[in-house]
Formats: structure tokens, sequence, C-alpha cells
């Protein structure tokens, strides 16, 4: 089967599993603003945040190991699920050790029990999520995310609105959901057979394995910089309501990381194939296309409507979030290029450059929250997060060439920049007729894209000629 074929299908697959789940789960938010106060979401916020720093350091990235080594064909699965596993176990021994330390915070004080399950639950459905896919299980993987989703949904309505018990409902649902997701993967997987032991353990695979993820804890929390630092920095400066605003202004650009996450999962799957030959770099080229075609397509798209989507999904005073999605789109455009040109170092297993050019990201992002929030708050943190991610992308793109040199159409790329950074100027100023010239400009970058969008198109329905 082609690389392209393979990319259709999975694609379409994810997207079958993903949209339907993702998209219940966004038409949850206007309920959860609705149901919790700035305060309560950025409470709630401020501890998954803190979860996803820890993931890193005590889980020593191994899920990303179990994904590349169950992808390559001569390396035994339940090996690399088994070293994966443990290495899990043993991290998880060390945060609870230290766990303690958690309740020198005042914001995590009152939740210390909720965030070692979070953790707990977090990272089990990472781990096994990540090898599902690696042994290219991606029907049961995309099943696990429905279930989860149902899961979150139904004990949503019942910790939040039956039982009125807030944070602590809002957390449990997510916890619980993440149980779930694990169990169905480990089940549907029949992963359960394989026999956890020590006596059983590959050392000189753990040695590889390890060799692999490591290097890519540094880039991974420096990417937690740049993605999060702003909210604590926001939470001192302008407190934990702001920081509540602020969070849920990112739903609408989650739309942007949903789709691009299942095209983006998809192409991961595919990317190890036979990489460095030039089959693998015409590849690399048409899907970077097609990439870019798809990211801006949604974001202009979801530019036009801000406004009003804003209106429905974010009740009381949360509407006020709708002045920072614009910029906030425009950044998860940019990180998702960021995450394309990171495949080229993962596939080759060239990791040390994520590190470098997100370190140098991440001190641009804090350096900018410092100098921006406690002027123009959110704001503030929103630009600093769109010129960090604007710095990375640049770095690794002309870097990558030196693994890879991939053919762009700049002009093409660029004009649909241009265009989308004007419906932002044109949302901020609040300019009459706005969506009327918003939409213009919509349809303007699908007839520049039009070309990749038919090739994207042809692919998913397994008419590309490549994959005859």
């Amino acid at each position: 089967m082609s690389n392209y074929r393979k990319l259709g299908i999975n694609m379409l697959s994810l997207t079958i599993g993903n949209f339907a789940s993702k998209l219940l789960s966004f038409c949850f938010v206007p309920f959860y603003t609705a149901v919790l106060s700035t305060s309560e979401y950025g409470t709630a916020d401020i501890v998954t945040t803190t979860v996803t720093l820890l993931f890193p350091f005590f889980s020593l990235i191994i899920c990303e190991s179990m994904m590349r080594f169950a992808l390559d064909k001569n390396e035994n699965k339940e090996d690399v699920f088994r070293v994966g596993i443990v290495v899990w176990l043993c991290g998880l021994v060390v945060l609870l050790i230290m766990s303690p330390l958690l309740l020198m915070f005042k914001s995590l004080k009152n939740y210390w029990l909720l965030v070692i399950l979070y953790y707990v639950a977090y990272s089990l459905s990472q781990n096994v999520g990540y090898y599902s896919r690696g042994v290219e299980k991606v029907v049961l993987f995309t099943l696990s995310g429905i279930v989860a989703t149902v899961v979150t949904i139904g004990l949503n309505l019942m910790f939040l609105l039956w039982l009125k018990i807030g944070v602590v409902g809002y957390l449990l649902s997510s916890i619980i959901a993440n149980f779930f997701s694990a169990l169905v993967m480990i089940v549907g997987g029949e992963f359960y057979k394989y026999k956890i032991s020590l006596s059983r353990i590959d050392k000189s695979l753990v040695k590889r394995m390890l060799k692999y993820s490591i290097p890519m804890i540094p880039n991974s929390a420096s990417w937690w910089v740049s993605n999060s630092s702003d909210k604590y920095i926001l939470l001192a400066f302008a407190g934990v309501a702001a920081n509540g605003v602020y969070s849920v202004s990112y739903k609408i650009p989650t739309i942007v990381t949903i789709v691009t996450s299942i095209f983006a999962t998809a192409w991961r799957i595919s990317a190890v194939d036979k990489f460095g030959s030039k089959e693998s770099q015409k590849f690399y080229s048409d899907v970077y296309g097609m990439y870019v075609s798809l990211t801006v397509i949604i974001a202009s798209a979801l530019m036009t409507i801000n406004k009003p989507l804003s209106t429905f999904m974010f009740q009381k005073e949360f509407f006020q979030a709708w002045k920072y999605v614009p910029i906030l789109l425009i950044a998860s455009v940019v990180h998702a290029y960021c995450e394309f040109f990171g495949t080229l170092y993962t596939s080759s297993m060239q990791t040390k450059m994520l590190f470098y050019s997100t370190i140098i990201g991440a001190i641009t992002n804090v350096a900018l929250n410092f100098a921006l929030i406690p002027f123009f708050s959110a704001l503030g943190a929103a630009i600093a997060t769109l010129i960090s991610y604007m710095i990375v992308w640049l770095i690794r793109m002309i870097h990558s060439s030196k693994i890879m040199k991939l053919k762009y159409n700049l002009c093409s790329d660029l004009l649909a920049f241009i265009m989308i950074t004007l419906q932002v100027v044109i949302a901020s100023i609040n300019l009459k007729n706005e969506i009327i010239i918003s939409t213009i400009i919509f349809f303007s970058i699908i007839i520049v894209r039009r070309n990749d969008l038919i090739r994207m198109l042809n692919m998913i329905l397994k008419k590309n000629k490549n994959t005859n």
C-alpha cells in the first residue's frame, strides 16, 4: 500500500471517529460557560495545565517511543509495549513520592488528589493511545475517543447539572473518561495478554527507546512554556477570572487543532515509511501543501463566523473571549506548521533540534508575556503566543532542509497567510460589514488553494493516481 493510500485511509477512519467525538465535546462549551464561573473554569484549567507539565518529566515521553518503535517492522511489538508500561509505572512511583510538593502551591492545594488521579488517567491513555497508533489500530484508537467523549458528557451532566459539584465534577469527568479510553484500547487491542514483568524486559530496547524519547523532554517542557506559561503569568497579574476567560477563548482555535491533529495522526503513521528516499521527499512536499491549505481555510472560516459563534458558545462574562480568538487562530495555524516540521526530526530520529528550536520560542514567549500582559492582559498573552510560535516555525523550516529539502509554493503560502492576517486586522478594528469582507477573503483563499483541496479529496476517496 502506498503512503498516499495509507494516509487517505487513516484520515478517513480518524475523521469518522474523532470528528464526531470532538464535535460533541465542542458543542458542550456553552454548557461549561453557563454552569461554571470564570474563576471555576480558570481553576480547572490550571489543574489540567499542571498535569501536562508533569507528564513529560515523569513519563519520559515514552509514549513517543512506543509509537515510533511499534511502527518499525523489525521490532517486537509486545517488547515495545512492555518497556513503555514499565517506564510509565516507574515514573508514576516517583511522582507519588514527590506529590506532597504540590501542596506548596495555593491554587493546587485543595485539588492535590485530583491532580494525581488526572495524571494517572491521562498518562495511561496517552501511552496506550500512542502504542495503538504504532501498531496501526487506528479504528480502535478513534473508537476509544468516541467512548471517552460520551462518558465525559454523561458525567458532566450528572456532576455539573445534577450534583452541582463544580470544578471537582468537571475534573472527575475527564479522569474517568481517560480511564475508559485506555480500557477500550487495552481490551480491544488485547494488550492485556502481554505479560508485564521486569524479567522479560529487553534492556537493549529500553536504552534505545529512552535514547529516542528523553531528548524530547526539554522540547515538550519548552512547548508547555510556550503553550501554557501565559496562563500562570496572567493568573499572577490579572487573577483567576481573567485566566478563565482566556482559557475558554482557546476553544474556537481548538477546532483547527482537532482537524490538523486528525491529519497529523494519520500522517505520522505514514511518515516513517521509506524515509529519506526521493519518493518520501515528494510525499512530504505534497502533504505540506495540503496541510497549509487545510489549516488556513479552517482558520479563515472560523474568523468569518467568530462573533456569531462566540455569542453561542461563550455565556455571560465569558463572551469577551471573542477578542482573543482571531490571534489565537493564527497561532494555532503556525503551531500546526511547527508540528509538521517536527515530524521530520522524529521520523529521522534526530530529535535534538526539536529542543533547540522550542527553547528559543519558549524564552521569547515568557519574555513577551512579562512585557505585554501587564499592559494588555489576555490580549498580550495571545500576541506573545503567536510570535513565539512563528519563531519556532521559521527555525524548523530553515534547519529541517538539512534533513530533507521540501518543495514549497512560497507565493501561494505567503498570499494565504496575508489573507488570514487581514481577517485578524478587520476583526480587531470592528470594521463595518466585517462578516461580508471576511467571507470574500475566505472564498478567495479557497480559490488560491483549490489544487491542494482537490488533491486531498482525491486522496481520501482513494482516487489519487499515486494510490494505484
